[in-house]
């Protein structure tokens, strides 16, 4: 399988929008749920809709590509785009060493466990190794099993546990 990067997603909005939009309703019902707040499926679509959620991560995509503090690669198999993965430049506020922060990263259900997720953080890597960049984190839930395979697999290592209470 020829898998492209680059950070081309304007013709594919639609999709990318989708993606986020699943994104979103697994994020509210995980932390909804966490902070001890029943949300059905529809209440969850009415929050993304009235908080305008979906437009924002678009405009935070597009800004992406040319800040300098930020970035995106897109994943293409045959054409089709299969996966994205955003990344933030910043300064960590203890240490002061500069390093990338994996916002997200999302493949497409028909391209996972193919190596998409990988193939999308060694481009990172090779992108961030230019910039004199050579560490990144990312937060993931513990629920989501396969990404945290996915990051060990690719060199990232456990740091410490976020934890929440409702009280």
């Amino acid at each position: 399988m020829n898998i492209v990067i680059n950070d081309n997603f304007n013709s594919y909005e639609p999709t990318i929008s989708q993606w986020i939009e699943n994104y979103l309703n697994d994020y509210i019902r995980g932390h909804a749920n966490s902070y001890g707040l029943e949300m059905d499926r529809q209440q969850i679509k009415a929050h993304i809709q009235k908080h305008n959620l979906i437009e924002q991560e678009i405009i935070e995509l597009k800004a992406a590509i040319s800040a300098d503090q930020s970035f995106i690669r897109c994943a293409y198999v045959e054409d089709k785009l299969v996966g994205i993965a955003y990344v933030k430049i910043k300064k960590d506020k203890y240490i002061k060493e500069t390093l990338a922060s994996l916002s997200w990263i999302y493949v497409t259900q028909d391209y996972r466990q193919k190596h998409i997720a990988s193939v999308l953080l060694q481009a990172i890597y090779s992108y961030l190794s230019t910039k004199n960049i050579h560490l990144m984190e990312v937060m993931v839930t513990s629920s989501n099993v396969a990404a945290i395979r996915c990051y060990a697999k690719n060199k990232f290592v456990k740091l410490d546990n976020r934890m929440m209470t409702q009280f």
